[in-house]
């Protein structure tokens, strides 16, 4: 075993505090695989960048996203994409198909995301497998996937850390918004 993650954003429902069965995981964990330094995010985790963010910063190349994701394909999709572009890393994304044991419906779209926010392998709405070749060196040599652009940027060197300094207690308090939140 090289590491061990607890999810630390379960779904409303899902927390002990809201009658639920579980308590968020307090960790954020990255592991040395043969494959690459591997980050873990769970399911409704994904919508969370912070999350993504702390494991890119800690040398993460690849984020796995297992799920059993309710909302829609959609923003299953735009999470995972967004993830990977946010951090210039891969997201593995597995989420379930068919339905439950209570006979709630799951809708896959299993994806692999390159750290340019390209799909590189998309499931369907049925079991199966989603595989791709993922080449480190060529993953951001483009502006954009095809393009004869060279890729400028980098998300991760080009934080402006004093911005993020000044307002980091500001990330880490309640948050104050008039959204309803009924």
């Amino acid at each position: 075993m090289l590491g061990v993650y607890r999810k630390t954003h379960p779904f409303g429902p899902e927390l002990r505090e809201r009658g639920g069965w579980v308590t968020p995981g307090d960790q954020v964990t990255v592991v040395d695989t043969g494959l690459g330094r591997i980050g873990m995010i769970i399911c409704f985790d994904g919508d969370y960048p912070e999350l993504s963010r702390i494991q890119a910063v800690q040398g993460a190349e690849i984020l796995c996203r297992p799920s059993a994701l309710l909302r829609s394909a959609d923003l299953w999709e735009l999470t995972c994409r967004a993830r990977a572009y946010d951090n210039h890393v891969y997201v593995i994304g597995a989420n379930a198909t068919g339905a439950d044991p209570a006979g709630v419906l799951y809708f896959g779209n299993s994806l692999i995301v390159t750290p340019g926010a390209e799909v590189v392998a998309r499931g369907s709405t049925h079991e199966g497998w989603v595989s791709a070749r993922l080449d480190p060196r060529s993953a951001l040599a483009a502006l954009t996937p095809g393009s004869s652009v060279p890729q400028v940027f980098d998300h991760l060197r080009d934080r402006n850390l004093d911005l993020i300094r000044r307002y980091a207690d500001d990330l880490a308090c309640p948050a104050r918004t008039s959204f309803p939140h009924g």
